[in-house]
């Protein structure tokens, strides 16, 4: 998401309601200020600076670039996965997980 996909995110969602998928670069979060950091992160638009939240959840998948593309049983895939659907529906993760494998 470039500088205008983050504004409208700002204008439009409530900031708890960011998912960040690390696909390239590096992310950290500074809890004492309470935003990136930014000497460290390199991954995010500086528009994403003065967010003013909690530590949004972040997964970071730039191992699957090394490894070409991963596959939903991947152990790492999976659980990023996982995270991110968890996230999304409100629903635990392992509530998720026993649902695919029931099925």
């Amino acid at each position: 998401m470039g500088g205008q996909g983050v504004q409208w995110w700002r204008d439009h969602r409530e900031a708890d309601t960011l998912l960040i998928v690390v696909t390239d670069g590096k992310i950290a979060w500074n809890a004492q200020s309470g935003d990136f950091d930014w000497q460290q992160t390199t991954c995010l638009p500086t528009a994403m600076q003065g967010f003013d939240c909690e530590e949004p959840l972040y997964v970071d998948i730039c191992w699957a670039k090394r490894r070409g593309l991963p596959r939903f049983r991947d152990r790492r895939f999976r659980e990023a996965m996982l995270m991110l659907l968890a996230a999304m529906t409100g629903r635990a993760k392992v509530e998720i997980e026993s649902e695919d494998i029931r099925e």
